[in-house]
């Protein structure tokens, strides 16, 4: 898969998910995602509302109930405060 990268805003404070991964959502422009971090639970204490992010990722479906969205799946993730 491709890797992409981008500089984000993180519009919702970071939440850990089964106490091993994170879960943000992000924003550029008019345009946000949620991002989901496989086993980066512990980088969720660098992270809060407002900071500019740094992320590598790549693009997922996430398929619940009848609705289909976008969501990143990162990589490696930078925060700038």
């Amino acid at each position: 898969q491709m890797v992409g990268r981008c500089r984000v805003v993180a519009i919702g404070p970071p939440r850990i998910l089964k106490e091993k991964h994170l879960k943000l959502r992000v924003g550029q422009g008019a345009a946000s995602f949620d991002a989901l971090g496989w086993g980066m639970a512990a980088r969720a204490s660098e992270l809060a509302m407002g900071d500019r992010v740094d992320l590598a990722f790549t693009l997922d479906e996430n398929r619940y109930q009848d609705s289909t969205t976008l969501q990143l799946i990162i990589k490696d993730i930078k925060g700038q405060g």
